[in-house]
């Protein structure tokens, strides 16, 4: 197995409640994750600790031809307002752990993500530069959310 890990942060005119809330909602992650056409969620814990949910990507590979990926996720919601963990695995061995840390000033906040991917050693240069790709585009899609569009929960 390969491994590849990235930290990607920005800066967003947001509460950390209203980031948090979007980043958790396992509903809200088509059209902040760039690759996301649809999920379903599986689990909601009854205490709120975390929601176990399957998304599907749609990934170009060649030529025009597109891979859907099935992928699980948990989120693991142990920190409200300040600490959300995504936890991902899909085939072929492929598993995902980001970690965004809110820290708010004033009335913005700052999310800090720590990605690590850990995957097949074939397809670590496939796999690697997608992921850091879409996770900053993921950044990008939370601030254009919050910030201009108005559409936060």
């Amino acid at each position: 197995m390969a491994c590849s890990t990235f930290e990607k942060r920005i800066t967003i005119r947001s509460t950390a409640d209203a980031i948090y809330a979007e980043l958790s909602d396992p509903g809200r992650q088509v059209g902040l994750q760039p690759l996301l056409v649809e999920t379903e969620e599986l689990v909601a814990a009854a205490s709120g600790s975390s929601r176990t949910f399957i998304a599907i990507e749609a990934v170009p590979v060649a030529l025009g031809w597109t891979l859907r990926n099935r992928i699980e996720v948990r989120i693991d919601l142990t920190r409200p307002g300040e600490v959300v963990e995504f936890h991902a695995r899909s085939i072929p061995g492929v598993r995902v752990y980001s970690r965004f840390t809110l820290t708010p000033d004033g009335d913005r906040t700052t999310v800090h993500e720590c990605v690590r991917v850990e995957m097949p050693r074939l397809l670590r240069a496939f796999i690697a530069a997608r992921a850091e790709a879409a996770h900053a585009k993921l950044l990008c899609n939370l601030k254009r959310r919050l910030e201009l569009d108005g559409e936060a929960t």
